[in-house]
């Protein structure tokens, strides 16, 4: 009769730990999905990241680029202002030049009229 108690109870408890492992298993098998579920979405996220890095390195060059363009413009600008300064004292050394050629003529004139009198 003890031993009748005793292989029962072995049973219970075997039952129970087959029960216990079964959910065990359950669990685990439960993890391991949601461990591949988010290994797959940081991954995804991984490559989203390299894809962003490789924009944000695409933006500087073209930002760099932007930059040596305004400074080529810059560079175009200084040289156009030196040149536009220029034409004006070219402009300023001919009107002066039509001023004396002016006043020449006319010094000629009266000498020619003088001459004639």
């Amino acid at each position: 009769e003890q031993v009748a108690a005793i292989k029962e109870k072995f049973e219970l408890d075997t039952a129970s730990l087959e029960i216990e492992n079964d959910e065990l298993h359950a669990t685990v098998a439960d993890y391991l999905s949601q461990l591949k579920k988010l290994d797959s979405e940081n991954n995804q996220l991984l490559a989203e990241s390299a894809a962003k890095d490789d924009r944000i390195e695409s933006m500087r060059g073209a930002v760099d680029a932007a930059a040596k363009a305004q400074a080529d413009l810059n560079v175009s600008l200084l040289a156009q202002r030196d040149l536009m300064a220029e034409v004006a004292a070219l402009k300023d050394r001919l009107a002066a030049s039509e001023q004396r050629a002016a006043v020449a003529e006319a010094k000629v004139e009266v000498m020619t009229q003088t001459r004639g009198e």
